[in-house]
């Protein structure tokens, strides 16, 4: 095995760690952290950097086996193919990670991933009180999706383009504040492969700005689906208005033929947690935040 990486150059980089992903879903799902989706929000928020400076492909002779994402300098997620994480790749994209890092370097790891685990560990990595919770819907096991509704005075629909960026990119930085979303940043995800606008729901509030959101990705390979991101201004909480934008997404998600929707919140938020809870998402597991010094 000779294991070797470069830097993305282009979109095609990207769908290729992205259909790692699909694959994943398709050899072991649900037990997978990330869908294709992922990838690309992650691309959208690293404007204006380029892909060269965010993602990382590993290969195995000729063979794609794994890819790393550096958000920034301190922040580090990636995966390896389940045909080789018994192998030696997941230390080479450490000990690349680590030796390349000037900042404290953090990551995550799941209840499910005691590979990941060990193998961070070894690399001087230490767990933190920090978590995420993976919530999962499974869409064959004969639930009904219910009806969403919205308050009087209010409408839910998918955002209609150009038009529609400055009031999306203002109710997701009032939902998530500060935040370092950009109309540019925006317009870069707009041109992504897998996102769709019919998949990124608003719902409009009485004085026609925007209250509330989900964006769904939908990856047909995997046949998974995944909120991300989820959020409601300050002034329109409490209302079911997410909620609303959830169900709404899962039940396109369903129509498309999807398996499973996951989405996740940080454990300590009860309101994240209750809200995932009460559209039929059920916990799949716990990631744990790990944080490795600068320097060792």
């Amino acid at each position: 095995m000779a294991i070797t990486s470069r830097p993305a150059s282009d979109t095609a980089d990207l769908l290729a760690a992205g259909r790692l992903q699909s694959e994943a879903w398709l050899a072991v799902g649900p037990l997978v952290a990330t869908t294709p989706g992922d990838l690309e929000w992650w691309y959208a928020q690293g404007h204006p950097a380029g892909l060269a400076d965010l993602l990382r492909l590993w290969f195995d002779d000729d063979e794609l086996v794994g890819w790393s994402w550096r958000s920034g300098l301190d922040e580090l997620d990636w995966n390896v193919a389940p045909s080789h994480r018994a192998s030696g790749v997941t230390d080479e994209v450490l000990a690349w990670a680590v030796g390349s890092a000037s900042e404290p370097l953090k990551t995550w790891a799941a209840e499910y991933e005691p590979r990941r685990v060990r193998a961070l560990e070894r690399h001087g990595f230490r767990r933190t009180d920090e978590r995420l919770t993976q919530w999962l819907r499974l869409l064959d096991d004969g639930r009904a999706i219910p009806t969403p509704d919205v308050p009087a005075g209010y409408s839910l629909r998918a955002v209609e383009g150009d038009d529609d960026v400055a009031a999306r990119v203002e109710v997701h930085r009032q939902a998530f504040a500060p935040s370092r979303l950009t109309e540019e940043k925006y317009r870069r995800l707009m041109t992504l492969p897998h996102y769709r606008p019919e998949h990124d729901l608003v719902v409009v509030a009485p004085d026609g700005s925007f209250a509330a959101f989900t964006l769904a990705w939908w990856d047909p390979v995997g046949r998974v689906g995944e909120l991300e991101p989820v959020g409601t201004h300050p002034h329109h909480r409490r209302l079911g208005l997410a909620r609303a934008t959830n169900l709404t997404a899962v039940q396109r998600l369903a129509d498309l033929g999807a398996r499973w929707v996951q989405v996740y919140s940080e454990t300590a938020n009860a309101a994240a947690e209750s809200l995932y809870a009460s559209a039929g998402f059920e916990v799949l597991a716990h990631h744990a935040r790990y944080v490795r010094a600068a320097g060792g």
